[in-house]
């Protein structure tokens, strides 16, 4: 492997290995993370956004990622190469992945970076004074959809609950009103089943697996 990118994380120099995968449509050739600029910091992973010619993106950490992350890393990136123009838009682009010089056991993975997750934006709907179910019902309408396209390629996702899902928002602003557009993404492909396999065990989060599983 050669090293492509020096970045500094809270004072804290970080080389990104070449990647392993990497988009051809996109190159992000300088990472400029803000101090302080963490969006999500879990037990097995950090989230960074930053910017690059005025686009959002994310650079995810994972620390000694499982089999079930890098199988959700290699399945979104095989999708990804199999998706037409019209199914692109429902899940988040994954722009390319590796490994860390300094730290080998972690893994980084670049993405581009959505509004916020399906249950936290649903919350902020709620407490409107003004709810329009039409915000909802596109909701649902887009999350039937980018399960049937995972379907439609052979899969199961096998762990569909509102975390799993992020919410884009797009605001197109005129002289007469402000227009405000959601874009539903699936994310999250580690317990991903092809269609027809054999399941030797439950998979899902407790909390949303059907009972009858």
């Amino acid at each position: 492997n050669i090293e492509i990118k020096k970045i500094k994380i809270n004072n804290k120099n970080i080389t990104l290995m070449k990647p392993i995968y990497k988009s051809t449509l996109y190159h992000i050739n300088k990472i400029n993370i803000p101090k302080n600029g963490k969006k999500f910091q879990g037990a097995f992973s950090q989230v960074y956004p930053f910017e690059h010619e005025e686009q959002n993106y994310i650079l995810k950490i994972i620390n000694d990622p499982k089999e079930k992350e890098i199988k959700g890393i290699e399945f979104h990136r095989d999708l990804q190469k199999k998706l037409k123009n019209n199914e692109r838009e429902y899940f988040c682009y994954l722009i390319e992945y590796g490994k860390i010089k300094e730290e080998p056991h972690k893994f980084y993975v670049i993405m581009e970076d959505c509004f916020k997750e399906l249950n936290n934006y649903i919350d902020t709907l709620t407490k409107r004074t003004n709810i329009d179910l039409k915000n909802y019902q596109s909701l649902l309408i887009d999350c039937v959809k980018s399960i049937q396209i995972i379907h439609k390629y052979g899969y199961l996702h096998l762990d569909i609950k509102p975390e799993n899902f992020l919410v884009d928002v797009y605001i197109y602003e005129n002289n007469i009103k402000k227009n405000i557009i959601t874009q539903l993404k699936v994310i999250d492909f580690g317990f991903v089943k092809k269609i027809n396999t054999e399941a030797k065990s439950v998979f899902g989060t407790m909390l949303y697996i059907d009972m009858d599983s």
